[in-house]
């Protein structure tokens, strides 16, 4: 299945309070995120995403198994999760976007088997809304090639192959995206 994007819409696909199972498809040509799902749960299996001005995947409140994703030339992130939710994904690659794949506000991110090549920070993890707190973010073999690998707010946490990364900063969000 094939799903193009409008140029001067929202979301191309977006799910809310969902049971989701996408499979063999692509999302291409939108000018926000390819896919937004909003307290889902489900399945994502062989799936595409191009050319969109946002994220390629942008979950919140959610519980998602990923497997076979990759995101090409997204605006924003290849993959997001936030709001508390919980993803485990296998097999992502990410070509081209601002943050690789980003984890914020309690949420955790599992990934097994990952590329990142081309974006300005390969791992962000953070809190944007104070109300949820810190979020976690593991990546097992994991091949970053990014201006940055990672920017990680304080009590947040990432660990990139077996390796756990500490990092300090404060106002991760403003940093990423600081207002003009």
């Amino acid at each position: 299945v094939l799903i193009k994007g409008m140029k001067n819409g929202d979301d191309s696909v977006n799910f809310v309070r969902s049971k989701i199972n996408i499979r063999n498809s692509k999302v291409e040509d939108g000018s926000s995120d390819c896919v937004d799902g909003d307290f889902v749960t489900g399945v994502i299996d062989d799936f595409t995403t191009s050319n969109c001005g946002g994220d390629g995947l942008d979950f919140s409140g959610s519980s998602i198994e990923i497997r076979n994703f990759k995101a090409e030339n997204m605006g924003d992130k290849g993959m997001s999760v936030g709001e508390n939710s919980s993803v485990l994904a296998f097999n992502v690659v990410v070509d081209k976007a601002f943050v690789g794949v980003a984890s914020k506000d309690l949420s955790l991110l599992v990934i097994d088997g990952l590329k990142i090549n081309n974006v300005k920070y390969g791992f962000a993890v953070y809190m944007k809304k104070t109300e949820y707190g810190a979020a976690s973010l593991v990546a097992k073999d994991a091949v970053v090639d990014a201006e940055n690998n990672y920017i990680v707010e304080k009590d947040s946490s990432l660990e990139v192959n077996g390796k756990i990364i500490l990092d300090n900063k404060k106002k991760v969000y403003e940093k990423l995206y600081p207002v003009k």
